[in-house]
């Protein structure tokens, strides 16, 4: 098996990382730094959470999207917010749309609360349907201008 100069097969091919350590000297918690050094010269760990999204389970009058939130420090937490169905019927929000609804919610009780928000269950508001419709909005096309020369 050929492979060039460098190639040792040994070593693997790909190299995976694991995202989640166990709380060190440099790695903060959330009742402060386990060791002695300051967070001085690098980033804090501890604000860095991975949101997952998990998949939906249709209810009687809405839909339940879950999402697993993972933080270095912590267990893994469970989440799940609703979108009621005349939501989507009154086409308020769009089904392929729904989980970035979702997400950007939980982010935003995430960060309010400092990754760990009171409850683990939100309702996504009309409030929220609209902002989100608003902000992606498309621009309006700019006509072509021809070159004027003064």
């Amino acid at each position: 098996m050929g492979g060039g100069p460098d190639f040792d097969p040994a070593r693997p091919f790909f190299v995976c990382f694991q995202p989640f350590a166990a709380p060190s000297e440099l790695i903060p918690c959330h009742n402060g730094y386990a060791g002695k050094r300051e967070p001085t010269d690098r980033c804090d760990l501890s604000d860095q959470v991975i949101v997952q999204y998990v998949g939906f389970e249709d209810k009687n009058n809405a839909r339940e999207y879950a999402f697993t939130v993972r933080e270095i420090s912590c267990e893994p937490l469970d989440y799940t917010l609703t979108i009621f169905n005349e939501a989507f019927v009154a086409h308020r929000a769009r089904y392929q749309d729904a989980p970035d609804i979702c997400s950007l919610r939980l982010r935003r009780e995430l960060a309010s609360f400092a990754n760990h928000p009171p409850t683990n269950h939100f309702s996504i508001t009309d409030a929220e349907m609209l902002e989100y419709h608003d902000a992606r909005k498309q621009k309006p096309l700019r006509s072509f201008q021809p070159r004027r020369d003064d």
